[in-house]
C-alpha cells in the first residue's frame, strides 16, 4: 500500500475513532410546501428543505471533531455556497425562505430584509474563514457565491 493511502487510512481511522454518536437534532418549524414545484428548480418535499438545530453541547463537540480534521489534513479545501452568506442578509436559492422555494409557493421575497451585494458585510463565517487560510489552515476556499464576501473578508 502506497503511503498516500495509508494516510488516507490512517485519516479514516482516527476519524472513526473520535466520531460520536450523536443525538437527532431537532427539526426546525417550517412552512408547508406546495405539493409540486411549480419551475422544477426548487425542493418538492418538506424533507428536502428541513432545517435541524442541534443543542450547544452537540454543537460544540462536532466543531472539535472539524478542528481534529482539519489539523490532520494535508491540503484543507472549503467548499461553500449560499448558506454561508444568510446571515449577511442575502437570501439562497433552495432553502426554506429561499428565493426558489418563496416563488414556487407563490411568494415573493421581503425585500426589506435583503442586503444589497454593495452593502453586504462578511459575516463572522467569512472572517474566520479569511483567519484559517492566514494560518495556514486552509489552503483553498471555493464558493458557489457570487457576493464577494470572501474576497471582502
Amino acid at each position: 500500500m502506497s503511503s498516500k493511502h495509508l494516510k488516507k487510512k490512517a485519516l479514516e481511522d482516527l476519524i472513526a475513532a473520535k466520531r460520536t454518536p450523536y443525538p437527532e437534532p431537532t427539526p426546525l418549524d417550517l412552512p408547508d410546501l406546495p405539493s409540486k414545484s411549480i419551475s422544477g428548480t426548487s425542493h418538492d418535499t418538506q424533507s428536502e428543505i428541513q432545517e435541524f438545530l442541534d443543542s450547544e453541547e452537540v454543537l460544540d463537540q462536532k466543531v472539535k471533531e472539524l478542528a481534529d480534521l482539519f489539523r490532520n489534513s494535508s491540503y484543507p479545501v472549503v467548499y461553500t455556497g449560499a448558506g454561508i452568506s444568510t446571515s449577511a442578509s442575502i437570501p439562497d436559492y433552495r432553502g426554506p425562505k429561499g428565493v426558489w422555494t418563496l416563488r414556487d409557493r407563490g411568494q415573493a421575497p421581503d425585500r426589506s430584509k435583503i442586503t444589497s451585494l454593495e452593502d453586504a458585510r462578511p459575516t463572522l463565517v467569512h472572517l474566520s474563514l479569511r483567519k484559517l487560510v492566514d494560518e495556514d489552515l486552509v489552503k483553498y476556499i471555493v464558493s458557489t457565491n457570487l457576493d464577494n464576501l470572501h474576497v471582502r473578508s
